[in-house]
C-alpha cells in the first residue's frame, strides 16, 4: 500500500496443501502478483510449468515483457501435460488431501516419540530428531534407502531433516525405520 510502484510477488507453490491464499489481496491492490506451480500439487516438477495471477493492468505489463522476449516460453509437452492436469483437477485435489492427512498423521507419530516438528502447510515436514542428531538419522535412513534432505550447511536448520510426504504405506515404513534406530 505504501508504494504502489513496487510489485509484491507472493509464492503460492504449496497452497493446495492447506495454506491460506492471498487471492483476496488482488481485490485491494493492483501491484500484487501471485505465482503458482504445477510442480508440487500436480506432480509435474520436472516440467517447470506454472502460472501467475494479478490485476488486469499488471498482467498486461507482464505479458508485454514476456512477448518482447519469447512469447513461446512453455514447451509444447509441458503445455499439454499442464492442460491435462487442469482437466483432471479433482484427482489432484484428492491427492493433496491424502498427502495432508498423511502429513498430519506422520507429524503426530513423530511428536509422540519426542521429535520437534515445525508446522507445515506443504508436502514435507521439517523435523528435529530425538535421541540422535539429524546427521545420524540422515545416515541411517540413507543406509536403508530412504532419502531425505539434510541441510547441514544451513546453520538455522542444520539440526533438522526435510522429509517429503509419500503414500501412507511409505510413511509407515519411514516411521518404522526411525523407530528401529531409536530402539
Amino acid at each position: 500500500k505504501a508504494n504502489q510502484s513496487v510489485v509484491v510477488i507472493i509464492d503460492e507453490a504449496y497452497i493446495n496443501f492447506g495454506g491460506e491464499t492471498a487471492l483476496p489481496l488482488l481485490e485491494k491492490y493492483d501491484n500484487v502478483f501471485i505465482t503458482r506451480t504445477f510442480s508440487k500439487d500436480a506432480s509435474l516438477a520436472g516440467l517447470r510449468v506454472g502460472y501467475g495471477i494479478g490485476s488486469p493492468k499488471l498482467m498486461a505489463v507482464i505479458n508485454a515483457v514476456k512477448n518482447s522476449v519469447n512469447p513461446y516460453n512453455v514447451d509444447s509437452i509441458a503445455e499439454v501435460l499442464a492442460t491435462a492436469a487442469v482437466k483432471s483437477w479433482d484427482y489432484y485435489e484428492d491427492t493433496c488431501a491424502k498427502i495432508m492427512a498423511t502429513r498430519d498423521w506422520f507429524s503426530q507419530e513423530l511428536l509422540a516419540i519426542g521429535f520437534d516438528i515445525l508446522p507445515s502447510k506443504t508436502n514435507f515436514v521439517l523435523v528435529k530428531p530425538y535421541g540422535v542428531t539429524a546427521g545420524q538419522l540422515f545416515d541411517y535412513l540413507q543406509s536403508k534407502k530412504i532419502y531425505v534432505r539434510y541441510f547441514q550447511k544451513v546453520e538455522r536448520i542444520s539440526d533438522r531433516l526435510r522429509i517429503s510426504i509419500g503414500t501412507q504405506d511409505e510413511m509407515e515404513h519411514v516411521l518404522m525405520t526411525i523407530q528401529e534406530l531409536q530402539a
